[in-house]
């Protein structure tokens, strides 16, 4: 099939590798895959920027200033306004290149992949990642229009000809607040590529280099958002670090900045080895250096890139039982659950796994073969082509 497949992705990040390696095994299987990045928001000024100084010393440019103050209130008119030349960019796309269908990775308050899809008679397969009512949790810095998000997603949604959600819980609750045919929904949770994510990876230099020895270490690899359960990671910190155990984490932004703050505070420096942001390419080479790949919190419907990298390189992971874990893992067998906000239970199965390597190995050793079973870039491709392929037949039947 020919795919054009649109995103909305501002940067570089976790989204961005899954269109990539998404795309990357949509290709071996033999499909054509154009990626079309159209996010219109521009970059922060650099130095060299033609923009006048602020004469003030010590005080960004006026018109940062203004720019950070106003977009509190513009931000989601703004991206209501883009659609327009959202839609306008996607139909010239599709009347050009005529691609077969066309994938598009849901971003909130934009809908022109339906209109250019009615434009041009291509039909579209909608990924959705998260519902549009979580943006009223996590992004408390705008104001919100008041129903716009729940509005747009069912206005897109309900004319999709197919869409694909990284969850059953994520199905479920799409079904029940926009009244979907559960059957036009096909759900693929995300996946991991076992050749670059293998236990063969050679861990030892960096242990050596951060100096673990033959401590347990335990890893948190993310980005430091208010869903991934900071709290949770530094009562983790709090309890086992007295008893041995060492933590890396890998990975920046949100609340990075004041979980350094507090490692210092407390004394944990030590016992805790901040990493940072490194790219894509580099985090196998960081979890091969650990022992348990943690993932403190989430929320209800999210598919956790993060786990399945974890289980395919051959760690054994500790994750909460929200629904789309258990939906993957069988606590016990190929990985551990605790009651999700529950300490006592999280620290239960960390300590479990921290200091008993066999049991350690047995959960890893199955982790990974439940990667190779049905979890694998290809097989998350595959699920995309069969939705794609639907979409396809009923426009011509």
């Amino acid at each position: 099939m020919k795919i054009a497949y649109f995103h909305y992705i501002y940067g570089s990040g976790t989204p961005l590798a899954h269109v990539n390696q998404f795309s990357e095994a949509a290709r071996d299987l033999g499909h054509e895959v154009t990626i079309h990045s159209m996010n219109l928001a521009q970059p922060p000024a650099s130095s060299n920027s033609s923009v006048p100084a602020d004469p003030t010393p010590g005080r960004p440019p006026l018109r940062e200033r203004l720019k950070k103050r106003l977009s509190r209130y513009l931000h989601e008119p703004k991206e209501l306004i883009w659609n327009r030349a959202y839609a306008r960019r996607e139909t010239e796309i599709l009347k050009t290149d005529r691609p077969d269908v066309a994938v598009v990775r849901c971003h909130n308050l934009t809908f022109a992949e339906v209109l250019a899809a009615r434009a041009t008679g291509v039909p579209v397969v909608l990924e959705v990642n998260a519902p549009a009512a979580e943006s009223l949790r996590y992004y408390d810095e705008y104001v919100h229009i008041p129903g716009a998000g729940v509005l747009t997603e069912r206005f897109k949604l309900r004319r999709a000809d197919r869409l694909v959600v990284v969850s059953e819980a994520l199905r479920d609750h799409l079904v029940e607040t926009h009244g979907l045919d559960a059957q036009r929904i096909t759900v693929n949770h995300n996946g991991a590529d076992p050749q670059r994510f293998t236990p063969e990876t050679d861990g030892t230099a960096l242990r050596a280099q951060y100096g673990f020895g033959d401590a347990p270490v335990i890893g948190f690899v993310g980005s430091f958002h208010p869903w991934h359960g900071i709290d949770v990671l530094q009562a983790a910190i709090e309890a086992l670090a007295p008893e041995g155990v060492r933590f890396m984490t890998v990975g920046e932004g949100g609340a990075s900045a004041e979980f350094k703050k507090w490692l210092d505070e407390r004394g944990f420096s030590d016992s805790v080895t901040f990493v940072g942001a490194v790219p894509h390419d580099e985090v196998p080479r960081y979890m091969a250096a650990l022992d348990i790949g943690f993932v403190p919190d989430s929320n209800f419907y999210g598919s956790s890139l993060k786990l399945f990298e974890y289980m395919a390189a051959g760690k054994a992971t500790v994750t909460p039982a929200y629904r789309p874990f258990s939906e993957v893992v069988e606590h016990g067998s190929d990985g551990l659950l605790f009651e999700p906000r529950n300490i006592e239970d999280a620290l239960e199965c960390l300590r479990t796994l921290a200091f008993d390597s066999s049991r350690r190995k047995e959960i890893a050793d199955r982790g990974r073969a439940t990667i190779l079973d049905g979890y694998t870039w290809r097989h998350n491709a595959q699920r995309v082509i069969a939705a794609c392929e639907a979409a396809v037949s009923a426009r011509t039947s």
